[in-house]
């Protein structure tokens, strides 16, 4: 477990050598945090892991989830331009967002899924930060926005680690009830309500249609006939 506690104490300073020190060093500190997060072995830590390791995990998902809904909002709010006269700020978010954050999410999500550590990991809080991370990928990447445009393959990769990950049909809220992995079967409804949560889980994801209204879509398009550059989002994002 020492071994543990060193790996997350180096993948913490490096996340913030990447936030605060965004320069020429950017790309090795990404790419030494994609690799301390396929070394993640999500089953032991979460079963017998120092408690501090699971609450640096936890504060991972949560923080991720904070960021891309920052990144949601400057959207709707028009922050996002080609102005050469951009603001710094806005300008760091675009390429925090672009070079860092969704790589190295779209890496852990692929190691969860291939080893399935989902139904141990992604419980309970971390659970609902992966709830409203989907709600802001979905977002984005069906967004058609020029900022998106950029974004949206490796926002349709993210998305499609994260359904292997995900331990819950999302997209069949009806027969989340059969699902003993969710949060709307293991925990009781005043708690669902402290977490953040709707009442019903059909509301829990209101942007993300379900899987028969996503694949009406997809046959739509490939009977069409129409152009990638005509529905991208449905070619990135929900194939």
């Amino acid at each position: 477990m020492v071994w543990w506690y060193v790996v997350y104490s180096i993948y913490g300073m490096a996340w913030y050598g990447v936030v605060v020190w965004y320069g020429n060093n950017a790309t090795s500190i990404v790419n030494c945090l994609q690799i301390l997060g396929q070394s993640l072995d999500a089953r032991t830590v979460m079963k017998t892991g120092l408690e501090s390791v699971k609450t640096a995990l936890r504060s991972y998902f949560d923080s991720v989830a904070e960021d891309l809904e920052k990144t949601q909002e400057n959207l709707k709010r028009g922050q996002f331009t080609h102005s050469r006269e951009q603001p710094h700020g806005v300008t760091q978010i675009i390429n925090y967002t672009t070079f860092a954050l969704l790589p190295v999410l779209s890496s852990l999500f692929e190691h969860i899924g291939q080893n399935m550590f989902g139904e141990d990991l992604m419980l309970d809080e971390v659970q609902v930060s992966c709830y409203r991370i989907l709600n802001s990928l979905y977002f984005l990447g069906t967004n058609k926005s020029i900022y998106v445009e950029r974004q949206r393959p490796a926002l349709g990769k993210c998305l499609a680690a994260f359904s292997a990950a995900f331990p819950v049909a999302f997209l069949e809220p009806h027969l989340n009830k059969f699902n003993s992995f969710s949060i709307y079967n293991n925990k009781a409804s005043k708690d669902r309500t402290a977490l953040g949560l709707p009442g019903p889980v059909g509301e829990v994801c209101p942007l993300v249609p379900n899987l028969e209204k996503s694949l009406e879509e997809i046959m739509e398009l490939a009977e069409s006939g129409m152009k990638y550059t005509q529905m991208p989002h449905v070619m990135e994002v929900k194939h």
